[in-house]
């Protein structure tokens, strides 16, 4: 009984101190107008707040605010300490992460590593957790002592700092028997921000921690808002009703560069917009899958014209795309081959190897999910009659259509992928290598594609602890991926913002807006 009267006061105190000690004051808020409070419109909202379930853009951006991670990417994509202020490699499986012994969770209880363990234990045993391909080279975690967290990995593995980088650490008593639907409302973590209300599905009101350890200096809300239609968010902007927005429409650009209240950077882009078709046996209809024929998918290739894309319905707010990862991402290569936009070739090809019968194929793409992707299936549509390839563009939900099941039943669909860690594995694991028994691999692997060789591969490049090593592997599966067309990449997006003069922001590679990120001009 005194034990536990004794639990009691020392978490009133911790809960005081994170209340009292360092507490903001008044004039310490970063204020604009008056306000301290920052607006900003996005395109889509998360698809919810559990920090372990998916791995979607904007999601991510929200878990940024809410959590925070063992480390952190800054916006190069640069490795910074976060939680775990230190680490060290006793040998090269190895790894210790100290803790800080300032950070707390939103209720004011010191963050653990039993909470650390804890939080990698859980993705890797939920078992639909995408993010679990993050941890597939982790062997096992236990807490050390109250501040420090041991990982050790199957092989030595250099980029593990990256992966670690996307998994939030979340309090082990609040969360470990909460059930899914009550996570995925009420996020509760040790981030700069926590939730203080929301609007259904179109209005998020966060609400500043007063003791963040890392930051001393925040708007004391932010505010952000769903506007799907590109046009109407940045006439938000115009209307001083939002302070920053996300992809403002491209004939919006000059216009909001021309008028001295906001400033409109636009910047090349990690998202790789690509073609998927199905490795499998069969189309959705029944139909005998003609995708599955290495000359079928190099024809659609040749027959897509990436450069009349990006200057078409992309209006230049995208790159052609020769390969899977840009020149940013390590295991880029200039070797990978690229058949190119060659119509005649297509065609002399699908006269041997397509035998078009039936309706014609459905193109998918998730409404409003990616800039312009109505349009940019439209054209894909048109580019492919040319060659006689006969699709019908298909617009789907985009809570449905991220679903890997749900993707993986269709025959041609659009999508897109950013190694958010600005490595190739980031891709070659999740979607690359065979889904099978080992759940660490192959999750987003939608298209069914199956090669032995490739995933030993891919299983090698995990145990390889020299740079050069590995990044000679990621560059030979890479060729082999581009050999095989296992996506038809088509473009890298482009980001593009807008935002208020007053504000000091710089976008970053991985497309994230944080609000902790954005200062106020003096």
């Amino acid at each position: 009984m005194r034990r536990t009267i004794l639990r009691a006061v020392v978490s009133l105190l911790l809960l005081l101190a994170a209340l009292s000690a360092g507490c903001h004051r008044p004039d310490n808020w970063l204020r604009l107008d008056g306000r301290s409070e920052l607006r900003i419109a996005l395109p889509t909202g998360p698809l919810h707040l559990d920090p372990h379930l998916d791995a979607e853009e904007i999601s991510n951006i929200f878990y940024h605010h809410l959590f925070d991670p063992l480390v952190f990417l800054d916006e190069n994509l640069t490795c910074r300490p976060w939680l775990a202020c230190s680490w060290s490699n006793p040998n090269p499986r190895t790894w210790l992460f100290n803790l800080r012994t300032d950070a707390v969770f939103h209720d004011g209880r010191p963050v653990t590593a039993a909470d650390v363990a804890y939080s990698l234990e859980r993705i890797r045993q939920l078992g639909q957790s995408p993010k679990q391909t993050l941890l597939s080279s982790v062997r096992s975690v236990r807490a050390v002592s109250r501040g420090t967290v041991e990982i050790t990995t199957h092989e030595p593995y250099a980029p593990l700092l990256g992966k670690l980088s996307q998994i939030m650490v979340v309090p082990a008593d609040r969360y470990r028997n909460r059930p899914l639907h009550d996570t995925k409302r009420n996020p509760f973590g040790s981030g700069p921000y926590r939730l203080a209300a929301r609007h259904g599905d179109r209005e998020y009101l966060l609400e500043a921690v007063p003791n963040h350890w890392h930051f001393q200096r925040l708007f004391r809300r932010v505010r952000i808002r769903v506007e799907p239609d590109d046009a109407a968010r940045a006439e938000l902007l115009v209307q001083g009703r939002v302070d920053l927005i996300s992809a403002p429409a491209p004939g919006q650009i000059p216009a909001l560069r021309a008028d001295g209240r906001f400033t409109a950077p636009v910047s090349p882009g990690l998202r790789l917009v690509y073609l998927g078709l199905t490795f499998r046996a069969q189309l959705a209809d029944g139909r005998p899958n003609p995708f599955r024929e290495a000359a079928v998918r190099r024809a659609v290739s040749m027959a897509l014209d990436r450069t009349r894309l990006t200057t078409g319905p992309l209006e230049h707010m995208g790159e052609p795309a020769v390969q899977v990862v840009s020149r940013s991402v390590f295991g880029y290569t200039p070797d990978a081959a690229h058949p190119g936009h060659d119509p005649e070739q297509a065609r002399a090809l699908l006269r041997q190897a397509w035998r078009p019968r039936g309706s014609a194929v459905e193109l998918r793409y998730p409404r409003a999910k990616y800039f312009r992707v109505r349009e940019v299936a439209e054209e894909c549509v048109r580019q492919l009659a040319g060659v006689g390839i006969s699709a019908t563009p298909v617009g789907i939900d985009k809570l449905s259509y991220l679903q890997p099941v749900e993707t993986s039943r269709s025959d041609m669909f659009l999508a897109s992928w950013i190694p958010l860690t600005g490595d190739a594995s980031d891709i070659f694991e999740a979607c690359f290598h065979s889904r099978g028994r080992d759940p660490n691999f192959g999750w987003y692997n939608i298209v069914g594609y199956r090669n032995p060789e490739l995933d030993r591969m891919i299983a090698a490049s995990t145990r390889t602890a020299d740079r050069q090593q590995r990044l000679e592997l990621l560059q030979r599966i890479l060729i082999r991926a581009q050999a095989d067309n296992i996506w038809i990449p088509l473009y890298f997006q482009k980001d593009s913002y807008a935002l208020r003069r007053e504000l000091i922001w710089r976008p970053r590679l991985d497309r994230y807006i944080l609000a902790f990120e954005v200062e106020v001009r003096p």
